[in-house]
């Protein structure tokens, strides 16, 4: 080798070494090294094994809940007149010939499909009975129920209350498994849930999150007059056809109904609600045994004092 090259090379060498000794110095490696202690380093592998469990129950819990999670698509023939003056309800300024201005505005009578979801909760002599929200399936001409399998069945609604938007329907099939119900009122703040459901029309799709709060109200999503709201709230992503799914603890039971998001943007921004099961239970009873619920009136307002 020439003195030169070889000069040279032993020169990178150096150099190499000089700023590696330095990075070292200031990445303090050695004292972070020192730093986790034998019981620093047990408490991480505890920690890492407690995540490995947790990732095994949610497949697990996934595996057992997705066959009694039903797809809910809905048709509905909706007449423009009506259409129309539901809209001037809601907005008593709109000009008189808003209907010729626009031109999107449909000139005779068509059909909508809506899309959600639901969880098949009991099954007696072959009738599955589907608890999903009121929302989801409000005055339709044909529903149709979809399960993981690929099977459809017709759907019949039974029963529904839009003061708790909740309803019921039934079908009647074979090989068609429920969901074991559990007690929301158990439920404590930061426990992990799963919510299964239909976003977007994407089938049995499984997301997982914890409990954020409990007892939410007057978060005004319900549209109607004396409405009942004690929602859990959780950061398990929920989007549009969601609602009417389950939300699942680690045990594999169903502690909530998934009813909406706050949102800005229309879809999943963090922030969702389903309805307790303790609750969605009781309405349940009633649609079944009854076909609607009767509650008490006083026919007096409640407000907080000023």
């Amino acid at each position: 080798m020439a003195p030169g090259r070889y000069f040279l090379v032993i020169s990178s060498l150096l150099m190499g070494l000089v700023l590696g000794l330095g990075l070292s110095a200031a990445l303090n490696w050695p004292q972070r090294r020192a730093l986790t202690s034998p019981q620093e380093q047990e408490y991480l592998n505890r920690s890492l094994k407690s995540d490995t469990n947790l990732a095994r129950n949610i497949t697990s819990v996934a595996q057992k809940v997705t066959p009694s999670v039903v797809g809910i698509s809905v048709r509905r023939y909706v007449n423009i007149n009506e259409e129309l003056k539901q809209a001037r309800k809601r907005f008593p300024n709109l000009p008189r010939d808003f209907e010729r201005q626009h031109p999107r505005m449909p000139k005779q009578d068509f059909q909508r499909h809506t899309s959600g979801s639901g969880v098949i909760v009991s099954i007696e002599d072959g009738v599955a009975f589907i608890l999903t929200n009121d929302h989801v399936v409000r005055m339709p001409d044909r529903i149709t129920v979809s399960l993981l399998d690929g099977r459809e069945f017709k759907g019949d609604l039974l029963a529904g209350d839009p003061k708790t938007d909740l309803a019921l329907l039934k079908i009647r099939g074979e090989e068609l498994y429920p969901a074991q119900m559990g007690d929301s009122s158990n439920l404590k703040i930061g426990e992990w849930v799963i919510a299964i459901g239909n976003p977007f029309q994407l089938s049995h799709t499984v997301t997982a999150g914890i409990v954020s709060a409990k007892g939410r109200s007057d978060v005004n999503i319900i549209n109607s007059s004396y409405r009942y709201e004690q929602f859990i709230q959780t950061d398990a992503a929920i989007n549009p056809g969601n609602s009417g799914g389950p939300l699942v603890n680690l045990k594999g039971e169903v502690i909530g109904i998934n009813t909406a998001i706050a949102t800005r943007s229309g879809a999943y921004q963090g922030v969702g609600f389903a309805i307790p099961i303790n609750l969605a239970r009781k309405i349940m009873k009633h649609l079944r045994e009854a076909g609607e619920v009767s509650r008490g009136f006083l026919g007096v307002g409640i407000d907080q004092l000023r």
